[in-house]
């Protein structure tokens, strides 16, 4: 959106085809830079293309071994369910 308001996309128009509010679009030009530092630092984007914020971890190594382990589980095996009790139980190996 941010894009489209740099291209030269009025705002009203904008407004109309999002049914954001013109104050909200006003808002986030002026705040821009502040908007994009935020989104870079702490954005998590879904598979179904939705943000989720990300707030920084205690032990980042463990959560990366535990998300390659994740993954390599479900390609091997993607109709198998992992719970939380198949990881605990991994981690017990």
């Amino acid at each position: 959106m941010l894009k489209q308001i740099e291209a030269g996309e009025k705002l009203s128009t904008l407004g109309k085809e999002l049914n954001i509010p013109l104050t909200t679009l006003c808002t986030w030009k002026k705040k821009k830079q502040h908007i994009q530092e935020n989104a870079t630092l702490s954005t998590v984007w879904t598979p179904h293309g939705r943000r989720k914020r990300s707030w920084g971890s205690k032990y980042p190594e463990l959560e990366h071994a535990l998300l390659i382990w994740f993954r390599d589980m479900q390609s091997r095996t993607p109709l198998v369910k992992i719970d939380h009790k198949m990881a605990m139980a991994r981690a017990d190996l």
